[in-house]
């Protein structure tokens, strides 16, 4: 998906107006709480083709998602000193 999922309007109580229901954010959360990236090999190529014009746009975003998983490891690890007590 190139495109962010919608912010959608569920309409609630008149005298309470609408509340935003973010689909994009309740997936990445979703994804990220289930550690859905473990289960998926992402180096293999999808059971159905992509289309041309989205296997480079594909290959960016994971690219994208495993240097941002290098960088959050890196930043996350805990000091050399921290063993030695």
């Amino acid at each position: 998906m190139t495109q962010r999922l919608p912010v959608i309007g569920i309409p609630l109580h008149p005298q309470h107006g609408e509340a935003r229901l973010d689909i994009g954010e309740i997936l990445k959360t979703v994804y990220e709480q289930t550690a859905y990236d473990l289960i998926v090999d992402y180096t293999r190529p999808p059971i159905v083709p992509l289309p041309l014009h989205y296997q480079e746009w594909s290959r960016n975003q994971i690219s994208r998602q495993q240097l941002s998983r290098t960088r959050d490891t890196e930043t996350v690890s805990p000091p050399d000193d921290l063993n030695s007590t």
